[in-house]
């Protein structure tokens, strides 16, 4: 931020919780998207985040699509804080 005004100077991304190659889209589906959920519990190591995984299309807003996308999958991963 500028000290003067301030207006943003410059945009940072925040850090991923997850690698960077788990972002890529799987499926060949056009416009699909990952979509992420953080765990909002503990396990038993607490370390590990837990995190799902899965791809969807953008949101149609209840409208009709012509044809819906094959299934994907929802995966669980376990993330060792720190370890990226």
């Amino acid at each position: 931020m500028n000290s003067d005004t301030l207006a943003a100077e410059e945009t940072i991304a925040a850090p991923l919780r997850y690698p960077a190659e788990l972002d890529a889209v799987e499926s060949s589906t056009e416009g699909m998207q990952v979509n992420w959920q953080v765990d909002q519990g503990g396990g038993p190591d607490a370390d590990i985040e837990y995190l799902l995984r899965w791809e969807t299309l953008p949101s149609s807003r209840d409208q009709a699509r012509a044809e819906s996308p094959a299934a994907t999958e929802l995966r669980l991963y376990g993330i060792r804080q720190g370890a990226l």
